[in-house]
C-alpha cells in the first residue's frame, strides 16, 4: 500500500504585490504544477495566526513566517521525487524566479504521511 506524500511551499510577498502572486499561482503555476508535475490536488492558505514556542496559545501570538501556503498531494513518495528530478521543475523555478521572484520568497518541505498508516 503506498501512502501520500505532500510538497508544502511557504510564501512571503513583499506589500503592493499581493494580487499579482496570487494571479500568478492561480493562473500559472498550479495549473503548470498539476500538468507537468502529475500533483493530484494543490490547495493554498493565509495564515490567520501564529504561535510560538511550547504554549500554543493565543497569549504566545508570534509574528508568522510566511503569509501563505500551498499543499501539492501526490500518490506517494516516489512521485514526489520523480517530480523533483525531472526536467520540468526546473522551468517552474525560472517561472517563479521570473514572474513574481522579485517580490516573494519561498520555503518547500516534503512530507510523507505517517498515519494512518
Amino acid at each position: 500500500m503506498t501512502t501520500p506524500a505532500l510538497i508544502i511551499v511557504r510564501a512571503s510577498v513583499q506589500p503592493g504585490h499581493d494580487e499579482k502572486f496570487h494571479h500568478w499561482m492561480e493562473q500559472v503555476h498550479i495549473p503548470d504544477v498539476e500538468r507537468l508535475l502529475g500533483c493530484k490536488t494543490a490547495r493554498r492558505y493565509e495564515v490567520m495566526s501564529s504561535f510560538a514556542g511550547t504554549d500554543l496559545h493565543p497569549s504566545a501570538a508570534a509574528p508568522a513566517s510566511h503569509r501563505y501556503l500551498a499543499v501539492y498531494e501526490y500518490d506517494d513518495a516516489a512521485a514526489v521525487q520523480r517530480s523533483m528530478a525531472g526536467p520540468d521543475i526546473a522551468r517552474l523555478r525560472e517561472s517563479f524566479n521570473k514572474d513574481v521572484g522579485a517580490f516573494a520568497t519561498r520555503e518547500a518541505n516534503v512530507y510523507r504521511q505517517i498515519y494512518p498508516r
